[in-house]
């Protein structure tokens, strides 16, 4: 999309990308234009789409679904980009189920709205057959059976029309067909074949030719069987389609209040992208009918008579609009010329732009102008601008100005603080710390010693601390839980597995503490009986856990969470043991070594699993198949780890701090994550008989 509209735009004007937040707009639909695949399944495929979103560090987010995109936009920081999309079934193999992928690169640039295309297309490797009419006088009953990997279909006969679809593995890339049947005079008959390395978005279609030569006898015929390769460019293809896009011609966040003095806006630009041809595009004003004379406050670009754009060109308000047919897309500029803008008397004035394209798709915004003779407008922060100890501070030069900077306070009191400001174009901002958690401030902006007339507020962030990191509440039943009941349970352990063998891995202990009556003690050991069981690492984590698989454990991680720490401090002492179980699946770690122990903390998003069974949790571990934790996940927005691979020294508990890291400055928080193990293999099944106490675990901030 990003050169097909490159290419209608360029006879409107460019605008030029600079450092800074851009917003990324993302809803989506399924084009009609999919052969074989029904409305209804189009707008379900849509739907359960799970999308990406990349840059060249890795993961930034994801979604599962487009219902849980953002309705008002994501805020990313400006540059390159690419948006994945992946829909439909991925079986090995199949009459029906498809499976369909995206992949298009995309840019963000400081205060515009982007959007991106995602043209999925099948990835599927696609088989069909092609018979001559003269085979079904020489095999009777004949059949063509078509897999890989033991992943085959069986197709019967000539009348039997339709194609396979298969995905093919790294360790499965050949296709092997079999035709058989049995000839006239009543002996089988079989025919095999290979279609080597068998590429994704390819159709073969396997051709049974007779030729009368003297080629492949079949039951007293002669014929060719060989295979045509195809790539697959249209068929079965799904286009998520983004609502129309709205930008300024300088890439401004059409959000943020344009000011200006009275006759010095000049001309002002924008401009709408659109995956489709436009229905309508809504300008409206209530300055219409009071400054400019018009006899409505609203009209629709795309339905004006002659004589009404000729009334909004006399006011200085003019548009072009172009559509490409063959790419179905469309875009348009409209001009709001210095002679309309010069009318703007003292004050706010609004404009809104409402653009719906031929399918319904809808984006709407508010352009806010005001006139104002000040040097300085102090501006609102971004929602994740304000921590709990720190805060960005905003605002926007209105004229040049030789010096500038921020006054702030606690909100009530009466002795400003001052605060330089780092200068970007007209944008101005500083950053502050020092913060008192969970408290109210106000700041303003001021320029040439002229404070701006606008005061903004912000409460930080309370200063939120883990419920029950002191690990003085339990409940000694079975199995023995980190809380003083069920319902009150912010942490949990693998005690609900290993308890059914009558063993609890993690629990109180008076031995080793730092304040308090306990600490939490987590114990690696075997357990079951002779050799039935299973190696278990002692561990807490905050979370729950959900359901016990066979020997194996499922766990919901992450607890509900607004506040973002810096570091997590804490009290441990770790005795490591001899390594005893090892597994190929953690090649590195082998008999004999010393165990190690670990403890580390994530910052989540408010992403959340959409598993049917396990609806909800920012993540699921099921250590039957390996679904672990990943550091580098979509929600992850800070992480942090400290790492015991020798015993802790002295004969008590040892201070200890994480520092955590944060990927993402401009994402509010929704869970945290913290979880420790005696045995840092355990999610393997690997370590040895190793004890970890824990006490007095608190956030840093």
């Amino acid at each position: 999309m990003a050169l097909l509209a490159g290419c209608l735009f360029g006879c409107m004007d460019d605008y030029a990308p600079s450092e800074g937040q851009g917003r990324l707009m993302v809803s989506a639909s399924v084009s009609d234009d999919a052969a074989s695949v029904s409305r209804s399944d189009n707008g379900e495929l849509a739907e359960k789409a799970l999308i990406w979103i990349s840059n060249n560090k890795g993961l930034v987010r994801k979604f599962q679904g487009v219902a849980q995109v953002p309705a008002d936009g994501i805020w990313l920081l400006s540059g390159d980009y690419v948006a994945e999309a992946w829909t439909g079934d991925s079986v090995p193999a199949s009459y029906d189920k498809r499976y369909y992928t995206g992949y298009e690169p995309f840019e963000i640039t400081k205060g515009a709205t982007s959007s991106v295309n995602i043209n999925c297309r099948i990835a599927n490797t696609v088989v069909g057959m092609k018979y001559a009419a003269e085979l079904d006088e020489l095999l009777e009953d004949y059949t063509m059976t078509v897999g890989h990997g033991g992943n085959v279909l069986t197709f019967n006969g000539r009348g039997d029309t339709r194609k396979g679809y298969y995905m093919m593995s790294s360790k499965s890339k050949d296709i092997t067909w079999t035709l058989s049947g049995t000839t006239a005079n009543g002996e089988p008959y079989e025919k095999t074949g290979v279609i080597k390395d068998a590429k994704r978005s390819t159709e073969y279609t396997i051709n049974i030719r007779y030729n009368g030569g003297q080629e492949e006898e079949v039951g007293g015929g002669y014929f060719t069987i060989d295979v045509d390769e195809s790539e697959i460019v249209v068929d079965h293809e799904i286009v998520i389609k983004l609502a129309p896009e709205i930008t300024g011609a300088d890439g401004e966040d059409l959000s943020t209040p344009v000011y200006a003095e009275s006759g010095a806006f000049g001309r002002k630009s924008y401009y709408i992208k659109a995956s489709a041809a436009m229905g309508s595009v809504v300008v409206g004003s209530e300055d219409f009918t009071t400054l400019f004379g018009l006899d409505k406050t609203s009209v629709d670009l795309m339905s004006l008579t002659d004589n009404e754009k000729a009334a909004l060109e006399a006011i200085g308000l003019n548009f072009v609009y172009a559509y490409n047919g063959e790419a179905d897309m469309s875009a348009m500029r409209i001009n709001f010329e210095d002679t309309f803008t010069d009318r703007f008397t003292e004050g706010t004035h609004e404009i809104s732009i409402v653009s719906t394209d031929a399918d319904g798709r809808m984006s709407s915004v508010v352009l806010t102008y005001v006139v104002s003779s000040a040097v300085v407008v102090t501006e609102p922060p971004y929602p994740a601008d304000v921590w709990s100890s720190m805060a960005t501070l905003r605002g926007t030069l209105v004229k040049d100005a030789s010096e500038a900077y921020f006054r702030y306070r606690e909100a009530g009191t009466s002795e400003w603080t001052e605060v330089s400001a780092t200068l970007t174009g007209k944008s101005m901002t500083a950053s502050i710390s020092g913060l008192v958690a969970g408290t109210q401030y106000e700041y303003v902006a001021v320029a040439n010693g002229i404070a701006s007339a606008i005061v903004e507020t912000f409460t930080t962030e309370e200063a939120l601390q883990l419920p029950n990191g002191d690990f003085e509440k339990w409940t000694t039943s079975t199995p023995v839980l980190i809380a003083a009941d069920e319902a009150s349970m912010f942490w949990d352990s693998g005690n609900h597995g290993s308890a059914t063998l009558n063993k609890n891995v993690t629990n109180p202990d008076t031995n080793y503490r730092h304040g308090g009556s306990y600490s939490a003690k987590l114990s690696s050991q075997f357990v079951g009986f002779g050799k039935l069981g299973k190696f278990a690492a002692g561990n807490l984590f905050t979370g729950k856990y959900l359901k016990t698989d066979g020997m194996d454990g499922v766990l919901g991680w992450g607890r509900p969470f607004v506040s973002r720490p810096k570091a997590l401090h804490g009290y441990v002492r770790y005795e490591p043991g001899t390594v005893e179980y090892v597994s190929d699946k953690l090649p590195e770690v082998a008999k004999g070594d010393t165990d190690k122990g670990i403890v580390y903390i994530a910052v989540l998003t408010d992403y959340v699993a959409e598993d049917n069974e396990y609806r909800g949790w920012p993540v699921v571990i099921k250590t039957k198949t390996q679904q672990l934790f990943d550091r580098h996940a979509s929600n992850v927005i800070a992480y942090g780890e400290q790492v015991w691979d020798t015993a802790t020294p002295g004969t008590g508990m040892i201070e200890f701090t994480i520092n955590l890291e944060y990927y993402h400055h401009d994402i509010k928080a929704s869970n945290i994550v913290v979880v420790a193990s005696a045995s840092k293999g355990g999610d393997y099944f690997v370590g040895g008989k190793s004890n970890m106490w824990l006490d007095d675990l608190t956030l840093i901030y």
